[in-house]
């Protein structure tokens, strides 16, 4: 059985449930599978710990969880360990796995979330922790366009545009409390830091628009 959703401007054809994308219709423009994935690959032009890269490829390893081996901008092929979490094999799928094929389609995938307004996206860019989440969060009155992966196209009145990515944001219990939000019925994930899944499909911009601004909270940070 597969399943078709419709994420980051493309649809999207899976060997297995992904709840938190929405139903995607028309022909497929990126397939996920389940295969068996090298730990190397042996014609690699650079390699580090995480990834290996060739000229059509991307080999991303996420130790004792699952590898990624991301083709062409078309297809990513999944061989998760046998005791890793869905959950977190997913969250590594919709970050790090789309973010190699999106940039092997020659877009633009910032590690960013974006809010639509009557002038058009507006982006936040900045260190995982620094407060984007419940920054947007607390912009109630505009839509959702996406909670970690902002994905851009230069336009052809060479005005970049946007692209949304899923309507789900993920809150730690003191942003959920301080925008009172009801986590009563909401699923805790708890990797790296215990947050919850907010569902906002109600509140979800689901159609490309042209991005109107960035704002970047520089941190001169490097942990």
């Amino acid at each position: 059985m597969s399943y078709l959703y419709r994420a980051f401007g493309l649809n999207i054809i899976s060997d297995f449930e992904c709840p938190k994308l929405i139903p995607g219709d028309g022909d497929p423009d990126v397939y996920i599978r389940y295969a068996s994935v090298p730990e190397s690959l042996e014609d690699s032009k650079l390699s580090d710990y995480y990834f290996d890269l060739n000229a059509g490829q991307i080999l991303i390893r996420i130790n004792t969880i699952v590898r990624f081996l991301v083709s062409n901008g078309h297809e990513i092929l999944v061989d998760r360990e046998p005791d890793c979490d869905n959950d977190v094999m997913r969250l590594y799928l919709l970050g790090m796995g789309f973010a190699g094929l999106l940039l092997q389609r020659d877009l633009l995938p910032l590690h960013s979330n974006a809010v639509e307004t009557s002038r058009g996206m507006v982006a936040f860019v900045g260190y995982t922790g620094i407060g984007k989440s419940t920054l947007a969060g607390a912009l109630c009155r505009y839509r959702l366009y996406t909670d970690d992966i902002l994905v851009l196209s230069m336009g052809a009145d060479g005005v970049p545009v946007a692209y949304p990515g899923f309507p789900e944001m993920r809150m730690t219990p003191e942003t959920a409390e301080r925008l009172d939000v009801d986590t009563a019925s909401a699923q805790k994930i708890s990797w790296q830091k215990e947050k919850y899944k907010i569902s906002m499909h109600e509140a979800f911009a689901v159609e490309p628009h042209r991005l109107y601004a960035i704002y970047w909270r520089f941190d001169a940070r490097l942990d």
